[in-house]
């Protein structure tokens, strides 16, 4: 029997954001193109919930769940449901095992009493529609949810070959115009920004957003602007940084790397620039990176003493709306 190419366990660390380069790779490419593999990540995303709302995820785990799983806005609102239902069901009134019992010996007599064939076949009709039409809302949503990551895989594709190609362009030497929708990641903040342009400013400090109302909102006016982005460390001190912008989608449009923090009233600041043609109406999560050199031996590499050392150690979410 050929081995599972993709595992539970991988598709857990995977949703919780602990998975490496070549992981997460091998397992997006089954995800894309075997119907079956979309079905068990999505089983598992649900688990992954109730788990939390239980209070069955390690202390890891959690924090992992609120760090990166919470990122999407999607598992959000299914957390918030989650939560919701198990609130109504803690303090719903309880019955005894007896009562039970006698409840629905009650029904079947009442079921079985009833006087004639009309009554039942019209209960049992009502019954069989109910359940035909649950299963067509089940057939129609899995249908959806497959053309959507065919849209996904598509998208994802195209965005490759622009990528590719804005590759073949920086070697030509051909100058690319900055923050041009649908072009590779950006990755230079305020070498490249013209010293003309008007600034918006944002301060953002991280953690999981509890509602709407917390999230914060960067409005940017007609015209080309220079967004800045100040982040809160707090205290958190690395060697240096690395810092990626992604849409609530996962889509990378930006990322900066070899950033330094700098002293603030009480902790450290990151500041960060991205031309604001790069940004549109949606919402955004900045994920930072701290690299550190050195280090003990690890499993994976026993013999190297001396290497770089990244942690993911927060993320940023804020709205963009343009007016």
């Amino acid at each position: 029997m050929a081995k599972d190419p993709v595992s539970d366990e991988l598709m857990i660390r995977y949703l919780l954001g602990g998975v490496s380069d070549e992981e997460q790779a091998r397992l997006e490419e089954h995800y894309f193109v075997d119907d079956s593999i979309f079905a068990q990540l999505s089983a598992l995303e649900d688990e992954l919930i109730d788990d939390y709302v239980r209070g069955d995820l390690t202390e890891p785990q959690r924090k992992q769940f609120a760090l990166h799983f919470l990122n999407s806005a999607e598992r959000r609102r299914k957390l918030a449901f989650a939560e919701s239902l198990t609130r109504y069901l803690s303090t719903a009134p309880t019955v005894a095992e007896v009562g039970k019992e006698e409840t629905w010996r009650q029904k079947m007599a009442d079921w079985f009493g009833l006087r004639g064939t009309t009554l039942r076949w019209a209960v049992a009709t009502a019954f069989a529609a109910v359940l035909l039409g649950a299963a067509w809302l089940v057939r129609e949503n899995w249908r959806l949810h497959i053309q959507l990551q065919k849209m996904q895989a598509q998208q994802t594709e195209r965005q490759q070959r622009e990528d590719q190609l804005s590759k073949q362009l920086a070697q030509l030497k051909v100058p690319a115009i900055e923050g041009t929708p649908g072009g590779a990641p950006a990755q230079e903040g305020a070498q490249s920004r013209p010293g003309s342009l008007p600034i918006v400013a944002l301060t953002l400090f991280p953690g999981v957003l509890r509602s709407d109302a917390e999230q914060k909102t960067l409005v940017i006016s007609p015209g080309p602007h220079l967004v800045r982005l100040q982040l809160d460390l707090e205290n958190q001190t690395y060697d240096r940084y690395l810092a990626t912008l992604e849409t609530a989608e996962g889509r990378r449009i930006w990322l900066k790397e070899d950033l330094k923090s700098t002293p603030d009233t009480g902790g450290h600041t990151l500041v960060l620039e991205l031309p604001s043609a790069l940004l549109g109406n949606n919402d955004y999560i900045l994920k930072l990176r701290g690299i550190r050199s050195g280090g003990a031996p690890t499993n994976q590499y026993p013999g190297e003493t001396q290497r770089l050392v990244a942690e993911e150690i927060a993320a940023y979410n804020f709205r963009v709306v343009k007016h």
